[in-house]
This record gives structure tokens, sequence and C-alpha cells, in this order.
């Protein structure tokens, strides 16, 4: 949810036809930051992770995808071990 609402201030921010692009680089730059803890390539993962979320909930408009995918993917990192609790 902060997420989102830094994504669309952002948005409010960088107007324009690439607006929207750039807003979701930094939102996702920033999550990834937030999982730092876990690691650099981690952080790196998480934020490309994101991106490619963020352009996908944009085609399609289903939240739920992207809730259901976050949390198999989030386990299975977990569950190999990438990062640890």
């Amino acid at each position: 949810m902060a997420r989102k609402v830094a994504q669309e201030t952002m948005e409010e921010i960088f107007v324009g036809s690439r607006g929207s692009i750039i807003a979701i680089f930094i939102s996702s730059i920033m999550f990834g930051v937030l999982h730092l803890h876990y690691g650099f390539l981690f952080m790196v993962g998480c934020s490309l992770y994101l991106t490619v979320l963020e352009f996908y909930y944009r085609k399609n408009r289903n939240i739920w995808n992207c809730v259901i995918l976050h949390l198999v993917l989030g386990e299975m990192f977990i569950g190999f071990g990438f990062a640890a609790i």
C-alpha cells in the first residue's frame, strides 16, 4: 500500500510520456532497498521483480494475481535459502 502511494505521488511529479515508467522504476528501487537486509543481490532481485509485477498489473488490472505471485515466490526464495528469516 505504501509503495502504491509513493508511486502515485511520483507519477504526479514526473509528468509527461515517460512519467509513469520513471515512477515505476523509482518505487521499485525503493521497495528493493527495504529488502537490503537480505543482501544486495536479493535487493536487486526484488527491485526487478516488482518492476515486472507492476507492468503485469498495468496490463491485466488484477491485483490478486500479483499478490499470489508475491506470496508464492517469496516463500520459494525463503525455502531455497536465498533469504534468511
